[in-house]
């Protein structure tokens, strides 16, 4: 069987080599940093969802952008991501900066680098979960979105022609078919 020509779906190997490779740490490191992260995670999980409204938010994170049963756009925006969830699961400035500092002490990893790391394992962990609830397209967009927010942004920032060029090249690969092109 030959490779496929797109990355297999959720592949959390490749997603963590992709973060690691992002943050230019070695695997030993990018292990002990989500040891120490997870139990974090979840107990702000475990937190947030004690009360209505930190239910209601964390329910709301784990809904795709635009959708909602009540009718209402739910769902982080792109901008916010894994900001916004660190701050769903750590609501306080002093918290977050509390829970980075033990697992600092406890992984040996730094400070900035656990900082930097934290929104994309946040934003990894509640995909994970999120993928429990999405089935087709949104289980295969979900894990577009995770293989993407794991690389980060591209630098340099690509121009909006060039964004728009795979666009543009099949546009008028399809009218040509028409005009004779």
């Amino acid at each position: 069987m030959s490779n496929p020509p797109f990355p297999m779906p959720f592949d959390p190997v490749a997603l963590l080599t992709e973060a690691r490779e992002r943050f230019g740490m070695s695997d030993a490191d990018v292990e002990r940093a989500m040891s120490g992260l997870m139990p974090a995670f979840w107990a702000g999980i475990r937190h947030s969802a004690s009360s209505p409204g930190g239910l209601q938010a964390l329910m709301s994170a784990l809904t795709p952008p635009g959708y909602s049963a009540s009718g209402l756009a739910g769902g982080l925006s792109a901008a916010s991501g894994g900001d916004a969830i660190v701050g769903l699961l750590f609501p306080n400035e002093a918290i977050r900066k509390a829970v980075l500092d033990q697992v600092a002490a406890s992984t040996g990893l730094g400070r900035d680098a656990l900082a930097k790391m934290m929104p994309v394992a946040a934003t990894m962990m509640m995909g994970s979960q999120a993928r429990n609830f999405a089935v087709g397209p949104a289980r295969d967009w979900l894990d577009a979105f995770m293989a993407g927010y794991a690389r980060g942004r591209p630098k340099p920032p690509p121009t909006a022609a060039e964004m728009m060029a795979p666009f543009a090249d099949a546009m008028n690969a399809f009218f040509a078919g028409f005009t004779g092109m």
